[in-house]
């Protein structure tokens, strides 16, 4: 099963997936055999079903398991590794809903709580430029140093989902902070595993007593640029989204949002 791992973890940086998408792949398909308890060419897709729904989480992280190990198994299939297809796994309907954000409140008592540097560093970078956790990691000291300033921000070009370049724009102070942050000697400005930001980024999350993961301050940034009445499809290309029916889940509408924007219609014939 190593072997045919490791032949899938290429399979996924040929195909532009970030070292954190890998990590958790890995980390869920070996988790999954384990706790089967048998050898892993015995599985069988009911057995890997059952498994998975015995578990204490939500319909949507059943459903990300289990299209890892569709996703895992086809390719071990079309390999020869496996006499099992991915095909034959059921994937729950998960129904969609709207991104989740973080408050203003929650915002300045995050900001506002005493963390590790680095950490601190990291949910700033984050969250002021509404890159993925993979992207951030990423950034080097060379690309902060040489950004070229666009109005009040600093624009540097990032590798993101699915290996395509976009823009990003960083604000001084957080710019100054991550070059502050990486010193001298430094190449890259987190030298350390993405998952170690992941998982420091958790720990706040209980300490504060809010949940909130690093994929939350992206879903922030995004929420608070659409809230701020942001063009959406502008919304749309700093986020990275190949559609606009994803950026659409950051617009949050409530019923007086509704109301408003009937109420345009109030000085006609009718009204």
């Amino acid at each position: 099963m190593r072997q045919a791992i490791q032949k899938f973890t290429n399979h996924l940086r040929k195909r532009g997936s970030s070292e954190y998408t890998i990590y958790d792949y890995c980390r869920s398909i070996q988790k999954i055999f384990t706790d089967l308890g048998k050898n892993w060419l015995e599985a069988t897709s009911s057995e890997i079903e059952d498994l998975v729904f015995s578990r204490t989480c939500s319909i949507a992280t059943k459903q990300k398991y289990l299209a890892q190990m569709r996703s895992f198994l086809n390719f071990c299939y079309a390999k020869g590794f496996h006499p099992l297809s991915g095909v034959s796994i059921f994937l729950p309907k998960v129904p969609k809903k709207e991104a989740n954000y973080l408050t203003e409140e929650q915002i300045h008592k995050l900001l506002a709580h005493p963390m590790d540097r680095m950490i601190k560093v990291a949910i700033r970078l984050m969250l002021s430029t509404g890159m993925r956790v993979s992207e951030a990691h990423s950034v080097t000291k060379e690309q902060l140093k040489n950004a070229e300033k666009v109005g009040e921000l600093y624009q540097i070009t990032i590798l993101g989902k699915g290996r395509k370049l976009r823009s990003v724009f960083v604000p001084e102070g957080v710019r100054a902070d991550c070059l502050a942050y990486a010193g001298p000697h430094k190449e890259k400005i987190f030298e350390v595993p993405v998952w170690s930001l992941v998982i420091g980024v958790s720990k706040i999350s209980k300490e504060l007593g809010f949940h909130f993961s690093s994929h939350t301050l992206r879903h922030t940034f995004l929420t608070m640029l659409v809230k701020s009445k942001a063009d959406l499809y502008r919304v749309q290309k700093l986020a990275g989204h190949s559609n606009i029916a994803i950026t659409s889940r950051y617009l949050h509408t409530t019923d007086y949002d509704l109301s408003e924007t009937a109420s345009l219609v109030k000085n006609l014939a009718f009204s």
